[in-house]
């Protein structure tokens, strides 16, 4: 009940720079030179069909260059693209050049259909719809049927600067307007349209690939329209060519290291077509491999030293975690006990005197006779 000559349904797809060269695509009921059905966001752009789209055995379908039948709900858009095959036959319900029918939101910008449009509603970009947009589009095939239009069959759209032959925002389109010559380059121009020969901004594609042309000896180089600025560097601490790292909580001296980061092989010039010249070529070679090697081996050393800094920190922060730990773990309940017995006994203390004092006065006046 659909076909397609990519697809017979797609749901949410993308078609970009493809294009049907030739051939027929047949249906009994929703038929597209690309997709019979679309479902979801259905995206076309810098296509074209040249395929011929009709019904088999007879049947009324939905018939496009593009797609045949916009499903409820569907969005379909299409740029950049045209369709150049004859579209539906005498039996066919809703014809266009691009979609047959869409109870969804369409939206054509800089596309064209030049093939002939027959059917019951026949429209030279889509045959019935609900919600479409037509940008700088036109129709130049010869539309034919019950309802037809230029542009669209029937319900109407929102166009804009669009056409079928001269007739421009008129009636969506429809009527006949004029013949083939009226299309010069002027007054093409005149609606913003360029390229009359093929789609809007596109050449239909040559089978026959082009040969490669042969390299120019003497190329010159391509200058650009602006010249690139490169952006300023900024320049790491501890001066040019070398970074600094903090590694002590003092300010300078042991408290920090720099790397020397300054490092240029240069151009290296070898000569191996005679022995002195390999000769040479070997010396520069060595001398560059002991360059690299001393630079390694400087910042092998600053990476011990750092290796070395982040270990003893390492272990300082293990050391402070014990000793918060032996803090927070001490035996609270020994030092209650201790200080308990403390008190204890300084309240014995203070009793003792209490009880010698009371008592000295007795013995004192009994040892003076006077008791």
């Amino acid at each position: 009940d659909a076909g397609g000559a990519l697809a017979r349904e797609t749901n949410n797809v993308t078609i970009n720079n493809v294009h049907t060269i030739e051939g027929t695509v047949y249906s009994d009921l929703n038929c597209g030179g690309m997709i019979g059905i679309a479902y979801g966001d259905t995206i076309i752009q810098n296509s074209s069909s040249s395929t011929k789209v009709t019904e088999e055995n007879g049947g009324t379908g939905l018939i496009g260059g593009f797609i045949g039948y916009g499903y409820s709900g569907s969005t379909i858009s299409i740029e950049n693209s045209y369709a150049t095959g004859d579209i539906g036959d005498e039996n066919s319900s809703e014809v266009g050049g691009l979609v047959g029918l869409s109870l969804g939101e369409v939206n054509i910008n800089n596309c064209y259909s030049s093939g002939e449009i027959t059917g019951y509603n026949s429209g030279g970009i889509i045959g019935y719809s609900t919600n479409t947009t037509i940008t700088n589009s036109y129709s130049t095939g010869k539309v034919s049927g019950d309802i037809t239009g230029g542009l669209v069959g029937e319900n109407g759209a929102t166009i804009t600067n669009s056409y079928y032959n001269s007739t421009l925002n008129t009636d969506n389109g429809k009527g006949v307007g004029k013949d083939e010559t009226w299309f010069t380059e002027e007054n093409l121009l005149a609606f913003g349209i360029t390229n009359t020969g093929g789609a809007l901004n596109i050449e239909e594609p040559d089978p026959t690939p082009d040969p490669e042309p042969e390299p120019d000896p003497t190329p010159e180089p391509d200058e650009p329209d602006t010249p690139v600025v490169p952006p300023t560097p900024r320049p790491p601490s501890g001066g040019t060519g070398s970074i600094t790292f903090q590694i002590g909580t003092g300010a300078g001296g042991p408290n920090t290291i720099s790397v020397d980061m300054d490092f240029e092989v240069g151009e290296l010039s070898v000569n191996l077509m005679d022995a002195d010249s390999a000769r040479d070529a070997l010396v520069e070679i060595d001398n560059l491999i002991q360059k690299v090697t001393k630079m390694q081996g400087g910042m092998g050393a600053s990476s011990n030293i750092i290796d070395s800094v982040i270990d003893n920190n390492t272990q300082t922060r293990i050391n402070l975690a014990a000793s918060n730990s032996r803090l927070i773990d001490a035996d609270i309940a020994r030092e209650s006990a201790e200080m308990v017995k403390n008190q204890i006994r300084q309240n014995m203390t203070a009793s003792l005197l209490t009880q010698a004092t009371n008592n000295l006065g007795p013995i004192a006046l009994t040892l003076m006779g006077i008791r």
